[in-house]
């Protein structure tokens, strides 16, 4: 999206800033023909959903013992193990 913007705004803009329409076309085709490698690398480094949600609850789970832990509700032998 933000490259769709950059790509309008250079047409509109061009006259101002002194642009031919080469160099216009040639951003252009540099940020599509750069979106592709651009998806890839995401993609490899993007962690899967699952992966990112049981992180999340395993967080949540880990300040909720401990919160737990301090009221002294449990002993802190379970909830170190996480046992009832």
């Amino acid at each position: 999206m933000l490259a769709w913007l950059l790509g309008q705004s250079l047409q509109t803009f061009s006259g101002a800033l002194g642009l031919d329409e080469t160099t216009v076309d040639l951003i252009i085709i540099t940020m599509v023909v750069g979106f592709v490698p651009t998806v890839i690398i995401t993609w490899m480094i993007a962690p899967p959903p699952n992966e990112a949600a049981e992180r999340r609850y395993a967080k949540r789970l880990k300040n909720a013992l401990a919160s737990i832990k301090r009221l002294g509700a449990i002993p802190d032998k379970q909830a170190d193990s996480g046992q009832n």
